[in-house]
């Protein structure tokens, strides 16, 4: 098991991205502060992850990350 990460994140969003048109979608965020707490006993262990709070976005899809966008769908094989 891992805690999520401290360092900021690409936004997870499966729908397509049209390299032309900036939606305003989030494109970085950066997770709400986490940490794992474990448990070890005779039975075992146990783990509990929790957050605190919504992410913060740190970048969104406009005009400025056009670029970016367009060099990610050139590498994908799809």
């Amino acid at each position: 098991m891992i805690c999520p990460s401290t360092a900021p994140q690409v936004a997870l969003d499966l729908s397509p991205i049209d390299p032309d048109m900036p939606d305003g979608r989030p494109m970085i965020v950066a997770d709400a502060p986490a940490f794992a707490l474990h448990r070890w006993t005779d039975a075992g262990l146990v783990s509990h992850f929790d957050s605190a709070g919504a992410p913060e976005v740190l970048a969104r899809y406009d005009a400025s990350m056009q670029p970016l966008a367009r060099s990610l769908l050139a590498e994908s094989p799809v």
